[in-house]
């Protein structure tokens, strides 16, 4: 009876560590380049591997698959000293000759002529004998397939390939290796991005479409609704346009295919495509340079914001990501912060490498360079909180709270033992992202917005803030979903309400339009419209303003379209033609995923989903909107988003605030 059970215990133990082997399988199934590079780095630090029977079967595994986590240490003759790398010679041969090539060492500072091979590297458990300097040496079929590729059949090539030019078996070596990518890339003659392979064709197919749109975009770098002419495709003909000049049926499919390959996401290929002083994209037989994949990738990103909703075929995703990364983009304009975020889609199996993988594309300002350099080093032994919180810092020492715009809680806050309420999710995607309150270039809140920030550098999970609390929420609606052609029912029920209570002073006329200017710009979160596409950044201090004309004419068209029976009287721009596109635009930019609110003063705003009725407006200093937080009962916040509330958005809030009697005071958040 013992022995049965011992067995049994046995059999269930053995089950036990082969799931969790598949599972460790399945984690490294699609890393990139510099993410299977420090793996063995994340295993060790973190204690990935608890148990030492599931160590001994990995061990196994990786000793008899032939040597994954590090070829033979003879092909690495010497260690890499003084700025140096190895780069690869790839031997001539035919197409299915075995692959041959020499490591051979050289200096950054005078290195000779080489292309960088971006890829991801793939399942770990298939890959290819080569030989390296006469020693057997294996790599990934990933870089196996883009080797061949790449080779030449009379004369070698010169190429660098972290999966072989490393020595991954030399924990030193690959740190250092990996704190240079940027750099190796940026030196590279070019770079050389292999997608991998496309089956039937597609590859073909989708280069056709890709460089028939590039043929039809006649001006460079302009808007996709400024350049229309004759047979210029848009998002509702291409597939039409394509079967007729090109043949190909099914368009959005094959781009679909094209831009689904897991290079396009990978975190770490951002910095080596954005390094690279030029790029060509390799998919299956097929190869197309990138900037012609640049214009393409704008085309589209331009008409999307003209059409309702875009093809279900194509990921949104990777065709952003393919505009930042083939359109150069001048990064001593970005702040790290833009950074952050503008790649916050892309995905890592290491969520620190959110920060990390994006460390070679900023380039501090000079009275900055000593605080980035000792804010943020690359440290694995760190968890992934501690290093946002370090991104956190490096943003709030450039004196202001703006990171605060970048947290998205869920429809419902629950607080977590595993990351504050302040801290932006950096590592997690957003699925439906909207535009932010925050004003950078406006004249309101200037009296806080200025303020210094006293910043402890040292993560205990509270932010210790400066701020004025300001009123509480006594109401709010439920959640807008609203599209860009209508309005969902909350959105209509409360526009419809607040009109009822306007049309109530319709006889002073003062009153009666101060109201409607407040509604507007509620509904916009303070942005105003020019030519038809949203002005960035530009808030209703200029609402008198021609700008601000038009944008009132678009309002009063949208009221009309919607409440047809309700008497609005258009002042001061009777003149002016309003449209329901523009600022139907806006309402869905700044509305959605968000709840209309009320204050216990009368104030009406437009905050976070996750707000409810008991929670507090604050101003904070460093902060250049306002914010919503909730109360605990030991006096401490959780911080739940930006709100906008017209009342309190004016250059001389400081003062009024001092006048009546406001007192600022320590607000902590946690």
């Amino acid at each position: 009876m013992a022995t049965s059970r011992a067995r049994a215990e046995k059999k269930v133990a053995l089950l036990i560590d082969t799931l969790c082997l598949a599972a460790v399988l399945v984690l490294i199934f699609s890393l990139s380049s510099a993410e299977a590079l420090l793996l063995p780095v994340l295993f060790f630090s973190h204690q990935l591997l608890q148990s030492q029977h599931i160590f001994q079967h990995v061990s196994a595994w990786l000793y008899h698959d032939q040597n994954f986590s590090r070829n033979p240490k003879h092909i690495y003759k010497t260690k890499l000293h003084n700025g140096k790398i190895r780069l690869l010679r790839l031997l001539p041969g035919s197409t299915h000759a075995k692959i041959k090539c020499r490591l051979v060492q050289a200096s950054l500072d005078h290195v000779p002529t080489y292309e960088a091979l971006s890829y991801v590297w793939g399942p770990p458990t298939k890959r290819e004998e080569i030989e390296c300097d006469g020693q057997t040496a294996y790599i990934t079929i990933s870089l196996a397939q883009a080797l061949r590729k790449l080779r030449h059949s009379t004369q070698s090539r010169t190429l660098w390939a972290d999966g072989i030019c490393i020595n991954q078996d030399n924990l030193y070596e690959k740190s250092h290796q990996v704190e240079r990518i940027g750099e190796i890339y940026k030196r590279a003659n070019r770079v050389v991005a292999w997608l991998g392979p496309l089956d039937n064709g597609d590859a073909a197919k989708a280069l056709a479409i890709i460089r028939n749109v590039h043929r039809k975009v006649s001006i460079p770098g302009a808007r996709a609704s400024t350049v229309l002419t004759p047979g210029h495709p848009t998002l509702g003909n291409l597939q039409e346009l394509l079967k007729i000049e090109e043949g190909i049926e099914d368009a959005w499919r094959v781009l679909g295919e094209f831009f689904d390959q897991p290079w396009w996401q990978r975190i770490w290929c951002v910095q080596e495509s954005l390094s690279s002083r030029e790029i060509v994209i390799l998919c299956g037989d097929e190869q197309i340079d990138g900037s012609i994949v640049g214009v393409f990738a704008r085309w589209y990103y331009e008409q999307r914001l003209l059409l309702p909703v875009p093809p279900m075929e194509v990921d949104n995703v990777s065709l952003d990501s393919a505009n930042l990364r083939m359109n150069k983009w001048e990064s001593s304009s970005r702040t790290f912060l833009d950074i952050l975020n503008l790649f916050r889609d892309m995905k890592a199996t290491d969520p620190r490498d959110k920060v990390y993988a994006l460390l070679g594309l900023y380039q501090p300002k000079h009275h900055m360079e000593s605080i980035w350099k000792s804010t943020l080093l690359v440290d694995y032994g760190k968890s992934w909180q501690e290093v946002i919180f370090d991104a956190v810092v490096y943003c709030m020492l450039e004196n202001d709270l703006h990171f605060l715009s970048s947290i998205d809680h869920d429809a419902v806050y629950q607080e977590s033992k595993d990351i504050p309420s302040w801290m932006p999710r950096w590592d997690q995607s957003i699925e439906d992202s909207r535009g932010e309150f925050w004003c950078e270039n406006s004249s309101m809140l200037i009296g806080v917005r200025e303020k210094s920030l006293k910043i402890d550098s040292n993560y205990s999970g509270k932010l210790k803030l400066r701020g004025y609390k300001l009123d509480s929420v006594t109401s709010t609606t439920d959640t807008c979903w609203l599209t860009l052609e209508s309005l969902d029912q909350t959105s209509y029920d409360w526009i419809y309400d607040q009109l009822v209570d306007i049309m109530s002073a319709r006889n002073n006329i003062e009153i009666y339009h101060e109201a409607m200017k407040r509604l507007a710009v509620t509904l916009t979160g303070g942005h105003l419209v020019t030519g038809g596409t949203v002005e960035d950044r530009v808030y209703f201090d200029r609402i008198e303003e021609e700008v601000g004309a038009q944008y009132m004419a678009d309002f009063y068209a949208v009221i009309k379209h919607f409440f047809p029976d309700a008497r609005i009287k258009r002042r001061g721009v009777k003149h002016l033609s309003g449209h329901l596109e523009p600022f139907m635009m806006l309402i869905r930019e700044y509305c959605f995923r968000r709840r209309f609110f009320q204050t216990g003063s009368g104030c009406i705003g437009l905050g976070p989903e996750c707000m409810r009725e008991n929670d507090t407006m604050v101003i904070l200093d460093g902060g250049k909107t306002l914010y919503v937080l909730r109360p605990f009962d030991d006096g401490e916040y959780a911080f739940l988003g930006e709100c906008f509330v017209y009342d309190f958005m004016d250059p001389h809030v400081l003062e009024r605030l001092i006048e009546y009697g406001f007192e600022e005071e320590d607000i902590v958040l946690r």
